[in-house]
């Protein structure tokens, strides 16, 4: 039995220009459709539309709830003709006629998507230490086995959260120390004591730096840094492989080793020598929250928590390129071309409800270290990061960034060179 093609409807809010970008994709066959008996039309309420056409006598509907609501002029732009789009050479293979509507949004329409113009302190950041204040315990995301137990009799009423400072922390602080306003000389002595007092106490000395402790899970932007005493079921695995670039080994340490999960094997963080502990991954974890079932446990995805690397490196670095990689010579090149947009989809994996994202550029590149440290007369890449990964979360990335782009739009799956593609963001809800 032939199977039926089905409507697609992919729809983009961009915030900052208020406007909805709509794509509609129909089944493109003159002896099995007919344009002229597909309509599409906005619902009374502006905030959804319904697109209808017939195939071999047999009727395709789809609905699809807008991000947004739009203007009531905006029926006005709905109509078939004269809005269908050029998808270059593959449309006769994809037997696919693709359709772009730009439609406005409501001015009355004061929705948080409306509202928020940027990007908003630590709202993209998952699992931090105010979330985690009720956490029981942290497992395996794969086997669910226990990792760390908050609530063990030996950590009861003991156990506390505390949220990293950003990344970029130490050298800011290095800058402070080398560009500090000069004083009177009278006053010079009196000021070395002051600082050396707040050295010690406030800890942001030259000589201190961020170390595990007992009873304490101190939370960065991708992973936990606990004490190795304080986890379980965990064993040392083969020495990782080591990233290509010299940011990363100095990073890293050469000599850091997989930590694994002893009931799965499953890699779920590394140790961390320099902070004298173990630094586990948060998209390797589940959390099991107090007052929650048995078998109930919060994950977070490969999106969300790559996406929240990418923003805060943007929200600190102030760059929108990137290189990732696995340590390996391959890696990929990606551009975060709008860090913050909401979308809606009627593809099966989606739920009717908006959803918050980032849009990005990818491209594969072979050759990571020429990109990172070019050769001598080669231009220096001023306006590109690092993102190291550990290679099975790479690898799961490369996979979400490959299925996000099948889910796309035919038209708007490339960008002259550029693979395109959207990253979940973390959405904090009251």
């Amino acid at each position: 039995m032939a199977v039926i093609p089905t409507v697609f409807l992919h729809a983009e809010l961009l915030p900052n220009i208020r406007q909805l970008t709509l794509h509609v994709s129909l089944p493109n066959s003159a002896s099995e459709i007919d344009i002229r008996e597909s309509t599409i039309t906005l619902s009374e309420s502006c905030r959804a539309v319904t697109v209808f056409t017939l195939h071999q006598d047999v009727e395709l509907v789809e609905t699809l709830k807008l991000p947004v609501i739009v203007t009531e002029t905006s029926r006005r732009n709905l109509s078939f003709a004269g809005h269908r789009v050029d998808i270059g050479g593959i449309e006769s293979k994809a037997q696919t006629a693709e359709y772009s509507f730009r439609l406005q949004v409501d001015p009355n329409d004061a929705g948080p998507t409306i509202s928020n113009q940027g990007l908003q302190e630590d709202d993209y950041v998952p699992w931090t230490a105010s979330d985690l204040s009720s956490c029981t315990a942290l497992h395996c995301r794969f086997c669910e086995q226990m990792i760390v137990d908050t609530a063990s009799k030996a950590n009861a009423n003991s156990w506390q959260w505390k949220d990293l400072p950003s990344g970029n922390w130490a050298e800011m602080m290095d800058f402070w120390h080398c560009h500090k306003p000069d004083v009177h000389p009278d006053d010079k002595e009196d000021q070395k004591n002051v600082e050396s007092q707040n050295a010690s106490v406030k800890g942001y000395g030259a000589s201190n730096r961020v170390v595990a402790t007992l009873r304490t899970g101190l939370v960065d932007v991708a992973s936990f840094l606990v004490a190795e005493s304080d986890c379980q079921n965990t064993k040392l695995l083969e020495q990782r492989p080591q990233s290509t670039s010299v940011k990363s080994t100095l990073r890293d340490g050469k000599n850091a080793r997989n930590i694994g999960c002893s009931g799965c094997s499953a890699i779920i963080g590394t140790e961390d020598s320099v902070a004298e502990g173990l630094r586990l991954y948060k998209n390797n974890i589940s959390v099991k929250h107090t007052g929650a079932t048995e078998r109930v446990y919060e994950t977070h995805s490969i999106d969300i928590i790559t996406s929240s690397q990418l923003l805060d490196l943007i929200d600190h670095e102030g760059v929108r390129r990137f290189v990732i990689h696995a340590g390996r010579s391959d890696g990929i090149l990606l551009w975060a071309f709008n860090p913050d947009l909401r979308y809606s989809s009627s593809s099966a994996d989606h739920s009717i409800v908006s959803r918050r994202a980032m849009k990005v550029l990818y491209q594969n590149v072979t050759n990571v270290e020429g990109i990172l440290e070019p050769e001598n007369g080669a231009p220096t890449p001023l306006s590109l990061e690092e993102l190291f990964l550990p290679e099975n979360i790479y690898d799961e990335l490369v996979l979400s960034l490959q299925r996000s782009n099948l889910l796309m739009p035919i038209s708007a799956r490339i960008f002259r060179e550029w693979n395109v593609a959207l990253l979940d963001r973390l959405e904090k809800r009251p």
